[in-house]
C-alpha cells in the first residue's frame, strides 16, 4: 500500500506515530509493517516515525514494499467489474459462483476470477446469490471499509402476496428505534416509482446446532437482525411478490430466512422453502415431506425433528396460519394430501423447477469515502467523498422480470442508470452522474486522492444521506 497525505492542524505538534493512530485509523499492527517492511517520508525526506510533524507536511507512507505493485486485474475480469479505483474494485458476481475459494473449488470463486493479486474481500454473498461485491486492494483500505456504515440493497422475488407489516418489534434495540423510524417515515428509495408502504422483520438469528451452513430464528440465541422490506410489485399470475430489501445487519442468510418468517419463500430457495415453513409449523412426520426440489426421505424426515426449537419467537399455530394462507388452505387441511395437490403447490414446484438458483440480487450499494485524502495534484481528478454503486441483475434474473414485473423492471433500470454515482469530496452537493458502461470505460482510471486528512465519518455519512 502506497498512501500519501497532507498532515492537517490537528497533527500539528504530534509525533508522525500519533497523528497516524488518532486521526488516521492506523492500528499497531500496521504501524510495526510500516517501521519493519515499509518506509515512512516526510517532505520526500525518509524519516523516523518518531518525528514531529507540522500542518501541512506531506507524508509518503509504504507499510510493505512487496505490496507496491498496483492491483492487476486478469484478463476476463472485465465482465464483472463495475468500478475500480486504487483502493477497492466493485464486482458484478454471478450465481452459482463463490465469493471466495475454498477446499472443493480453488479456482471457481470471484476473487480468483478478478486478480491473481492478493485482495481483501469487505463482503460477501452466498454461492447462488448474485449482485455486488467490494474487494479492498490492500488491508488498509479493507479495515477502513469493513468498520463503515452502508446502505445495501437488494432484490428478490418471493412467494405469494407480501403485505408490508412490521415483524418482531419487541427484538427492536433501544438504540435502533429512531433510526428506524426516520427509515419508515422516508422509504426505502423513496426517488424510485411507486407508494409502497416500507415494513421491516427484526426476529434475531442464529446457527442452528449441528449444522455449519443453516441459520435459524432464536429470541435466545439470535444476535440482533433487522431488515427493511418494500413491495415493489404482486404479479396474481404466478402468485409472486417483487421485493426491495435493505439490511441493516449483514447475519448470515437473513434476508431468506426473514422471508420465511412471514411466510414467504424465496424463488428458487432449497433451504428455507415450504419444507422449513412445514417443520416449524411441526406438521406430523408424515405430512412434512413437501419440497420445492425433492422428495425428503425417511432418515432426513428423522433429523427434522431436531429442528424443533422452544425459543423460536414465533408460535406453531403462527407457522400454520403462515402456511396455511401461502397455499390458501384452511388450517384443518394441512396435510400431505392437501398440500401436494394444492395448485399454488404444483405452481411452486414448476416455478422452482424453472429456476436455477435462489432469486436474491444485491442491487445496490451506497457509502461514505472512508480513505484519508492524499495531496491535491492539478492533473489529478477529485476523489470521491461517496459512492452509489449499482449492479445490473443477471440475465436470468432480468428475463423474469421482463416477462413478469416489466414496468418494474424498467423503472429499476432507468433508476440505476440515473442514480450511479460518484460524489466528489470537494462538491459533495454537485453530484458526478455515471452510467454503467461509463464506469466500465473508466475502470482502469485512478481517482487521484486530494489533501485532507481522514474525514469525521459520521459526519459525512450523515451529509450524504441529507
Amino acid at each position: 500500500m502506497v498512501l500519501e497525505l497532507v498532515f492537517s492542524e490537528a497533527d500539528s505538534g504530534l509525533r508522525a506515530v500519533d497523528a497516524l493512530r488518532r486521526h488516521y485509523n492506523f492500528s499497531n499492527r500496521r504501524i510495526k509493517q510500516i517501521k519493519f517492511h515499509g518506509y515512512f517520508k516526510l517532505n520526500q525526506q525518509t524519516e523516523l516515525l518518531t518525528v514531529t510533524v507540522r500542518a501541512g507536511d506531506v507524508a509518503e507512507i509504504v507499510d510493505d514494499i512487496s505490496e507496491l505493485k498496483p492491483l492487476t486485474l486478469k484478463e476476463g475480469a472485465a465482465q464483472y467489474v463495475i468500478f475500480q479505483n486504487r483502493w477497492f474494485v466493485a464486482c458484478n458476481k454471478p450465481a452459482g459462483m463463490l465469493t471466495h475459494p475454498n477446499f472443493h473449488q480453488p479456482e471457481n470463486s470471484l476473487s480468483k476470477k478478478i486478480s491473481d493479486s492478493e485482495v481483501h474481500l469487505i463482503n460477501r454473498l452466498d454461492k447462488d446469490s448474485s449482485g455486488l461485491v467490494l474487494l479492498a486492494s490492500n488491508a488498509y483500505a479493507h479495515a477502513l471499509f469493513a468498520a463503515l456504515p452502508e446502505e445495501k440493497y437488494y432484490l428478490t422475488c418471493v412467494y405469494g402476496r407480501v403485505e408490508a407489516v412490521n415483524a418482531g418489534a419487541e427484538f427492536l434495540p433501544k438504540d435502533a428505534i429512531l433510526q428506524v423510524e426516520e427509515i419508515l417515515a422516508s422509504g426505502l428509495l423513496p426517488e424510485l416509482e411507486g407508494a409502497a408502504r416500507t415494513a421491516y422483520i427484526a426476529y434475531p438469528i442464529c446457527r442452528r446446532e449441528g449444522s455449519i451452513i443453516e441459520r435459524r430464528i432464536s429470541n435466545e440465541k439470535g444476535k440482533n437482525c433487522l431488515t427493511f422490506y418494500r413491495v415493489l410489485g404482486y404479479n396474481p399470475e404466478i402468485n409472486v411478490s417483487l421485493l426491495l430489501c435493505r439490511i441493516v445487519t449483514g447475519r448470515t442468510h437473513q434476508i431468506r430466512l426473514h422471508c420465511l418468517s412471514i411466510g414467504h419463500p424465496l424463488l428458487g430457495e432449497t433451504l428455507y422453502d415450504l419444507r422449513a415453513l412445514a417443520e416449524m409449523a411441526k406438521l406430523p412426520l408424515a405430512e412434512r415431506h413437501v419440497s420445492f426440489k425433492k422428495e425428503i426421505g425417511a432418515e432426513e424426515q428423522l433429523k427434522l425433528d431436531e429442528l424443533r426449537f422452544s425459543d423460536n419467537p414465533l408460535s406453531t399455530c403462527a407457522y400454520r396460519r403462515l402456511l396455511s394462507n401461502l397455499l390458501e388452505l384452511p388450517p384443518a387441511d394441512l396435510n400431505s394430501a392437501a398440500i401436494l395437490t394444492a395448485p399454488l403447490y404444483r405452481q411452486y414446484c414448476e416455478l422452482n423447477r424453472l429456476c436455477q438458483r435462489q432469486f436474491l440480487h444485491s442491487w445496490c450499494l451506497k457509502f461514505a469515502n472512508p480513505l484519508p485524502q492524499a495531496k491535491k495534484s492539478a492533473s489529478a481528478a477529485p476523489a470521491a467523498a461517496s459512492y452509489c454503486l449499482f449492479a445490473p441483475p443477471a440475465e436470468d434474473m432480468q428475463n423474469f422480470l421482463n416477462c413478469n414485473f416489466p414496468q418494474q423492471a424498467a423503472a429499476l433500470n432507468t433508476f440505476q442508470k440515473t442514480h450511479f454515482q460518484i460524489a466528489p469530496a470537494d462538491e459533495t452537493t454537485n453530484l458526478q452522474t455515471v452510467t454503467a458502461a461509463e464506469s466500465l470505460r473508466q475502470k482502469a482510471q485512478d481517482l487521484a486522492l486530494n489533501g485532507r486528512p481522514l474525514p469525521d465519518l459520521k459526519r459525512y455519512y450523515e451529509k450524504y444521506k441529507s
